[in-house]
């Protein structure tokens, strides 16, 4: 990095903390915004995030909520954030911590204050009594809620306006990008860290920069635009529900495997339990099947490439391919195993069928027999 003559110093700009939950199977999204149109304002207006005017299709966009305002400490210091709720169809609650960035922060401040959002604050303890009343009070448009599960977090340093350089373009050898990405004021870190970093760039114009990495982003837009940010929870979402999912997966087969491993040990695998069994595994197939076709019809892209290329990127930093095939893999074992029950069933009732045939056979023999002796 070069010196410039004015240090990096951000005069607009905010950090969106995202906490983020799995509240419930589903979400009836019409029903959510009635009941708020109903209630008439108060501390949760209703927002709907929609489409920003790009070619995107995005199935039963998701609820906004404003929560108000949240007293949050950020290391030493305690700072005010606005708190929003987004609600998703497929069962997810994101908050969204808004904190102001003052103007006038050196980029060494900002990179200090990451520190503070990475390690050390309360954020998630709000955060977790915050989602627990939400749950509360959408509990009749939930299908199926539960206590909040899971926690995926992330965090965006949304920069509109900077002061110490020209073009945007020359950010990254002016500032330390990498640092504030990860949050390590005090390390001079690797170029093998650094590199993989700053190769996440992506730009619509000169006037805006995108850095996506696993656990932060910054995203600098001049107009204050919101679409690259939407596209960052949207894919933090579907990680949430991919890491749910597999978690839950994991639960559920170990139950199904234990039960059926306890039945053949004492050996009292009665049809009635291969069926029952084979009937749960195919349940679960169908819903976890369900589950993860609603995640990825959500959202498609017809024509807009750039917030395709940031979502295609956040995806590859989250690893979602690799997690979704992961569930797959156990949702396909959840179909083999529905399989093998059902064909165990099918054979002992073919078992029992050919027991009966060979008593009516010994029965009409000994029937004849006895006739035929009278």
């Amino acid at each position: 990095m070069r010196e410039t003559a004015q240090p990096v110093s951000v005069s607009r700009g905010a950090i969106i903390i995202y906490r983020i939950f799995d509240v419930a199977e589903e979400f009836d999204l019409k029903r959510i915004e009635s009941q708020l149109s109903v209630s008439g304002g108060g501390p949760a207006r209703l927002k709907i995030a929609r489409s920003t005017g790009h070619a995107l299709i995005l199935r039963d966009a998701p609820v906004t909520l404003a929560l108000g305002s949240v007293d949050v400490r950020l290391g030493t210091a305690s700072v005010t954030a606005d708190l929003f709720a987004r609600v998703w169809s497929y069962g997810v609650a994101s908050l969204q911590f808004l904190v102001p960035i003052e103007p006038g922060t050196t980029w060494q401040a900002l990179v200090e204050r990451a520190a503070c959002v990475e390690d050390d604050n309360d954020i998630d303890e709000i955060a977790k009594a915050r989602v627990r009343e939400l749950g509360v009070s959408l509990r009749s448009a939930a299908t199926e809620p539960h206590e909040p599960q899971g926690m995926e977090d992330y965090v965006v340093y949304l920069l509109e306006e900077l002061q110490g350089i020209e073009q945007l373009s020359e950010l990254a050898n002016c500032v330390d990008i990498p640092a504030l990405i990860l949050g390590e004021p005090n390390q001079r870190l690797a170029d093998d860290v650094r590199r993989p970093i700053l190769s996440s760039s992506l730009s619509y114009s000169t006037r805006d920069l995108a850095v996506i990495d696993w656990n932060s982003a910054l995203v600098i837009d001049p107009d204050g635009s919101r679409d690259v940010t939407d596209m960052l929870e949207f894919a933090a979402t579907h990680l949430m529900e991919f890491r749910h999912f597999d978690t839950l997966l994991d639960d559920r087969l170990e139950t199904l495997y234990d039960e059926i491993e306890r039945h053949h040990r004492l050996r009292s695998f009665f049809r009635s339990d291969a069926e029952r069994l084979s009937h749960e595994a195919s349940a679960l197939f169908i819903e976890f099947s369900e589950h993860v076709g609603r995640i990825e019809n959500s959202l498609k892209f017809v024509g807009d490439f750039f917030l395709a290329s940031v979502f295609r990127q956040a995806a590859a930093r989250f690893q979602l391919k690799e997690w979704e095939d992961n569930v797959m893999r156990k949702v396909n074992a959840l179909a083999q195993v529905s399989e093998v029950l059902s064909a165990e069933t099918s054979t002992r009732r073919s078992h029992a069928l050919e027991i009966i045939i060979i008593v009516l056979i010994l029965y009409e023999i000994v029937h004849a027999a006895i006739s035929a002796g009278r």
